[in-house]
């Protein structure tokens, strides 16, 4: 009986926790100040119905995106030389190469631009995907 109830009382937190959506703290939204494009850091939050950024700082900014106006979401990954590293470091840091990961949400003509830390990107694709119900378009692999 007690494991019955113990079985029934994480199944319910489990899918309390699934209705809160799934959070994300490492990761960076290009938005427009002044007249220029600045990157900055958010808490992505992916919710049943939307995609929520909320910008950290003494300012919070929140940006919300429903998954019902979504008409296309795609993923790249750059690779760039470690030049500033190379420079004050080492010049061995010039013949490697660090990756950034993009995502990308088109709603019409607008654009929101995503930059996903290299330690959740994936489970960030994945969940945009399995709640939106569109596919993310792959510019380049995922691996």
């Amino acid at each position: 009986m007690q494991i019955i109830i113990v079985t029934a009382l994480l199944l319910i937190s489990g899918l309390g926790a699934d209705l809160q959506g799934q959070e994300f703290s490492k990761s960076k939204l290009y938005i427009e100040q002044n007249h220029k494009l600045k990157l900055v850091s958010v808490s992505l939050d992916i919710r049943e119905d939307s995609l929520v950024a909320v910008t950290l700082g003494k300012n919070p900014q929140t940006v919300r995106i429903e998954y019902s106006d979504v008409t296309d979401m795609e993923y790249e990954r750059s690779a760039h030389r470690r030049w500033k590293t190379g420079v004050l470091l080492s010049p061995l840091f010039l013949l490697s190469k660090g990756k950034k990961h993009w995502f990308a949400v088109l709603r019409g003509e607008d654009e929101t631009v995503f930059q996903l830390s290299k330690t959740n990107y994936a489970r960030i694709l994945s969940a945009v995907e399995s709640r939106s119900g569109l596919e993310v378009k792959m510019i380049a692999r995922r691996g």
